[in-house]
């Protein structure tokens, strides 16, 4: 009945994660279930939100960042999610409400510890 460790939640702490592209939430819900049947809901931002934004080229910017991007593959899970949930946390204690992250070229991603910024609308898939 707990959530599962996220990139920036710990274990039973629910976040809402969230992308700009409909293929993007197909390819980042495919990643945890490949052989599911996915449900894609459309939201609308209803208030403004202090975000970080760290979803720029990690070829140009320092170590940290490239750190809190492993994927799966590159390393096993809690040391995966280890730095990404140092930094939700540090984000939290200074008052910033979300993250944006790189997902891919083409998309992005965002995280948030709370429902109150957006509303959903309706399901697309």
């Amino acid at each position: 009945g707990l959530s599962n460790p996220g990139r920036y939640n710990r274990a039973g702490s629910s976040h809402y994660y969230f992308t700009d592209t409909i293929e993007g939430a197909k390819s980042e819900i495919g990643k945890h279930n490949p052989n599911r049947t996915i449900q894609i809901a459309k939201i609308k931002p209803i208030s403004n939100i202090r975000m970080i934004d760290l979803s720029s080229d990690v070829a140009q910017i320092k170590t940290l960042l490239r750190h809190i991007r492993f994927s799966k593959d590159e390393c096993d899970i809690p040391r995966a999610y280890l730095l990404p949930n140092y930094i939700s946390d540090c984000c939290k204690e200074c008052g910033i409400e979300g993250i944006k992250y790189r997902g891919s070229k083409v998309y992005s991603n965002y995280v948030t510890w709370s429902s109150r910024y957006f509303d959903f609308m309706n399901m697309i898939v």
